[in-house]
């Protein structure tokens, strides 16, 4: 299986335009965190910048060891 990312646009556009305001994020797989991350990193959101106030919950383990490395 490969997995392509989808253009940002729409309302996922919109919604990473609001990061800032969110205090939580809920990481379904490991997939998604990985493009999430690299998405913002290219915005200036660096995983150690920023998301101190944030509270991630990662949705299962593969997640959540993933989402520790970083």
């Amino acid at each position: 299986i490969e997995v392509v990312p989808l253009p940002v646009e729409g309302s996922l556009q919109a919604a990473l335009e609001r990061f800032d305001s969110y205090t939580h994020l809920v990481l379904t797989s490991k997939t998604a965190a990985a493009l999430l991350f690299a998405h913002l990193e290219q915005r200036g959101y660096g995983i150690r910048g920023g998301w101190e106030s944030k509270k991630i919950i990662a949705v299962g383990q593969a997640t959540a060891s993933y989402v520790r490395g970083k």
